[in-house]
């Protein structure tokens, strides 16, 4: 026996019907979006460091290691809008640091450095606040003194003081800066500590 051709067709309407309501919901909730705001909503994912460079110079007796990182190719960021996190995690001290409140004006030891006001811990932090007699390290963009934007060719400095955290071969540090208008991570920095 022979099926009608009726029973076939019955499907059609009711696949329409489903099809046609799909539509009109899609449609409406898309008009509604753009009638209320709700895409006005949408974050600036915030600058974009394409590359950087990072090394980590282990230092003899007191020293610690003085950490560099140099802009390659991306945005060019205003250090004002600047955070930088160091995980220290995986060395001996499983320490963070973070320096914040960028551009540093002070000075230490007659050189450019840090503050407590650019220490998230102050005192107890890993991260030195100037320079030493025989050390000398280089804020780079991150001192006021400096051409403040964070741009391909242009670096910074900073030192872990071994008396916080002493670095041996094979520790790994990790370096985030950190886009504070947006909270977004521009770029993390993977250095490990190297042999002498």
């Amino acid at each position: 026996m022979r099926e009608s051709p009726r029973s076939q067709r019955a499907v059609s309407p009711v696949i329409s019907t489903v099809l046609v309501v799909a539509i009109t919901v899609i449609l409406g909730a898309v008009i509604a979006t753009f009638v209320l705001g709700l895409g006005e909503t949408v974050s600036d994912p915030g600058p974009n460091i394409g590359e950087t460079t990072g090394e980590i110079e282990r230092q003899d007796g007191y020293q610690g290691g003085i950490v560099r990182i140099t802009h390659v190719a991306g945005d060019s960021v205003p250090v004002s809008e600047m955070e930088i996190v160091v995980d220290a995690t995986d060395a001996a001290c499983r320490q963070r640091a973070r320096i914040l409140n960028l551009p540093s004006s002070a000075t230490g030891f007659g050189e450019n450095g840090f503050s407590d006001a650019n220490l998230e811990a102050g005192d107890e932090s890993i991260i030195s606040k100037g320079q030493t007699a025989d050390q000398k390290w280089e804020p780079g963009v991150l001192h006021t003194t400096n051409q403040n934007r964070f741009e391909a060719g242009k670096f910074f400095e900073f030192r872990i003081a071994k008396g916080e955290c002493q670095l041996t071969a094979g520790d790994q540090i990790t370096v985030d800066l950190v886009h504070t208008p947006t909270k977004s991570i521009m770029i993390s920095q993977e250095i490990q500590v190297q042999e002498r």
